[in-house]
Formats: C-alpha cells, structure tokens, sequence
C-alpha cells in the first residue's frame, strides 16, 4: 500500500539548560503518542559550547530514552556509572524502568549539535524492571541502501533487516535519507509500504 501524510503537526520551541533550543514534536495536545513513541525532540545548532549544551543529572522512570545524532557528540553519564560518547549515527538506549538519573553535556566546541531524542514508554508491566543502558555504534545497525536511498534501521525491522535492538514493543525506528526523485519499498511485518521522494 501506499503511504500517505494525514496531518502535519509543526514542533514546538522548547528551551533545555544554557538556553539551548529543540524542536518538540510530543508530546502535544493534539498527539500524545505515536506507536510506542511519546516524546519527540529535534535539535539543530551551530557553534555549541559546553556552556550551551549541558543537562545536569535528572531523573527517568517507566520508559526508553534513545538518542540519535546527525553532527556533533554528546556525553551520556548515569547513575548506574556508564559513560558513553555518542557519535552520529550511534544510539545510546537507556531504559530507566524503576528508575535512573543521567546527564548529557558537549566536552569541546563544536561546530554543529544535530538530533533527536525520543522515549518510547514501556508496557504497564515493565514499567518497574531494572534500569540499564546499552549503546549501540552505527556499525551494528542494519544499513539498505537502494535506488537512490540510504535506510539505517536502528529500532524494528525493515523486511528482513533487523536491529539487533532490544524492545519491549513492537516498533519501527528509521534512518531513511533519500536523494530527490528516488523511491523505495519498506518492508515491514505485514506489508510493503512504498516511499516516495519528490
């Protein structure tokens, strides 16, 4: 089948710690959640300072916290003593279940901070499990590369590409980068679904 867009919903302005801007796309009045998916935010700044970026410790429970770059590093430390730079590409998930405390922070200046982060709530039942996190470097995640598109599956599956991700749900997280004009089928559990670029 087809895709097609329903509704497009424009993120909002939020400000973090340092004055730092993203782009919040949920939760939101009008969409509290998409799939598994229950925040959504994009951020895209240049000439980042550790001054600008820099998220003291706060705490999670109950759901995944995934962080995914495009430009730039960040370094995630947490309470249960992991420290881990994230590089494009990368994604660091955190499960904080019965709960966890991290920070995020920029060690050097750089000329571009690009991403997302995005948590994904776990089940009523897993709500409490132990806290952990994993990292997983780009060279891990499944990569389809086709008719002009790149795809890298860094949460589900993608046909009979799959992320060595571990979910609690069913869900489907993609890379996708697509030159003008080309076009692909995306291959999910029960159907094909083709992507166009115009």
């Amino acid at each position: 089948m087809n895709c097609t867009i329903e509704k497009v919903l424009p993120a909002r302005e939020s400000m973090l710690p340092g004055n730092f801007v993203v782009y919040r796309a949920l939760p939101r009045r009008e969409l509290r959640r998409v799939g598994g998916f229950v925040f959504l935010d994009h951020f895209d700044q240049p000439d980042i300072t550790p001054e600008l970026f820099d998220v003291p410790p706060h705490p999670h429970v109950g759901l995944q916290t995934v962080t995914y770059l495009f430009d730039g590093e960040i370094l995630h430390t947490d309470s249960l003593d992991f420290e881990q730079m994230i590089s494009p590409g990368d994604v660091n998930w955190m499960t904080s279940g019965k709960g966890i405390t991290h920070a995020e922070q920029v060690i050097e200046t750089q000329p571009r901070i690009h991403g997302l982060q995005s948590w994904v709530g776990l089940p009523h039942d897993k709500r409490a499990i132990e806290p952990a996190f994993d990292h997983f470097p780009k060279e891990s995640l499944p990569l389809i590369e086709s008719g002009g598109t790149k795809i890298r599956v860094i949460a589900g599956a993608c046909g009979e590409h799959i992320s060595p991700i571990p979910t609690f749900q069913p869900l489907i997280y993609l890379d996708i980068a697509a030159e003008k004009g080309s076009s692909c089928l995306l291959y999910t559990s029960d159907a094909a679904d083709e992507f166009r670029t115009v």
